[in-house]
């Protein structure tokens, strides 16, 4: 068993994950030091992964993405998108 360090409070959840995935894509960072640093066990999410994508395939089911799959993950909007929907508003 590996002893993993307790994983560190979010300042900005996002543009973490975003930072991390592009790490990864850079070859920077390996996928296993990305989880690790959340606190999990990549060995662990892997298993989790497998099931749940074989438990999906068994049903039928579609999401749009799936695990290991990073759509959206650089795409940061210029606005929250409640802040959006405000301006819509106040505008009409």
């Amino acid at each position: 068993m590996n002893w993993i360090l307790p994983r560190w409070d979010w300042v900005d959840p996002l543009k973490d994950i975003q930072a991390q995935v592009l790490a990864m894509e850079a070859g920077i960072v390996s996928r296993r030091k990305v989880v690790q640093a959340t606190g999990y066990d990549v060995e662990e999410i892997d298993r989790e992964n497998v099931t749940d994508a074989a438990r999906v395939a068994a049903l039928g089911l579609h999401y749009r993405t799936r695990p290991g799959e990073t759509q959206g993950a650089r795409a940061t909007p210029a606005q929250r998108p409640e802040a959006a929907a405000n301006d819509a508003t106040e505008q009409e």
